[in-house]
């Protein structure tokens, strides 16, 4: 299905590459694989976004971290979730402002109403100094 769909894009998976060059002979699974994604790596790059998509879409910046990582370490996983959080808060940041959008009555927070101090700073019994 997947070599059928490219295909009718007009990529020819099975002789060439995107860029019309003779592609290389895969003798193995994990030459199909590293192969595979490189191909959906090139592909993702050449995604194209319309003007009017911008307004609907989160960016979010994995830098090296790529969407066809199958295997990340810990530390990678939580790179690309902070940049997830970053990216979100920035979209939804942009949209309340783009919309003037403000909270409904129930969701704004009031804080507790301070307490009055019982005894202010300057008011404090003074404590004995060595036995005085």
């Amino acid at each position: 299905e997947v070599v059928q769909f490219f295909e009718n894009q007009g990529y020819s998976l099975m002789t060439k590459d995107l860029q019309g060059q003779q592609g290389s002979a895969v003798n193995s699974l994990s030459e199909y694989h590293v192969s595979y994604q490189q191909l959906l790596n090139l592909l993702a790059k050449r995604v194209n976004l319309e003007p009017r998509e911008f307004d609907r879409t989160v960016g979010i910046n994995t830098d090296y971290v790529h969407a066809t990582d199958l295997f990340l370490e810990l530390a990678d996983k939580e790179f690309a979730l902070q940049q997830g959080v970053v990216g979100t808060k920035a979209f939804l940041k942009k949209y309340i402002k783009k919309w003037k959008l403000k909270p409904r009555p129930e969701e704004i927070i009031v804080p507790p109403p301070e307490e009055e101090m019982e005894v202010a700073p300057e008011e404090e019994a003074e404590v004995p100094v060595d036995g005085e």
